[in-house]
């Protein structure tokens, strides 16, 4: 019941569904969760899996992992806002749209709404799609 990417492909961050919400319980643990995920301890366990954790209030007790790639350059851009931060964004425009709908089409499979060969057949068909218009 968390949604990250709160605001289209342009804000990231978790939000609660207000179905959680009103149901108590899930809400309860949406924000043991979170409170989890933002804490020291799990970006020390983030960093120590090689990925660079979130930018949290205590980021200065992180123990931060300096051989991921990048990484220099982004503490760097943490002590220094004034520094330019260079993403390695898709080159598709439309690459967002055709991630969503390759989930979409993994949960109907999932759920058996649709056989692997019907799948497996419409995202591609929907992949030659995008490359067509690129």
């Amino acid at each position: 019941m968390l949604k990250d990417d709160v605001n289209g492909d342009s804000a990231s961050g978790l939000a609660i569904s207000k179905q959680a919400e009103d149901d108590g319980l899930p809400y309860e643990a949406a924000v043991e969760f979170l409170e989890f995920y933002y804490s020291v301890e799990c970006a020390d366990i983030i960093e120590s899996f090689g990925w660079i954790a979130p930018n949290i209030k205590k980021a200065d007790e992180i123990t931060r992992n300096e051989e991921i790639p990048g990484a220099q350059d982004y503490f760097a851009l943490l002590e220094n806002p004034e520094l330019t931060w260079y993403g390695n964004d898709p080159r598709y425009e439309n690459f967002s749209a055709f991630d969503s709908f390759f989930r979409q089409s993994r949960i109907e499979f999932q759920d058996g709404q649709a056989t692997l060969e019907e799948t497996l057949a419409k995202v591609e068909a929907e992949f030659e799609s995008l490359v067509d218009e690129s």
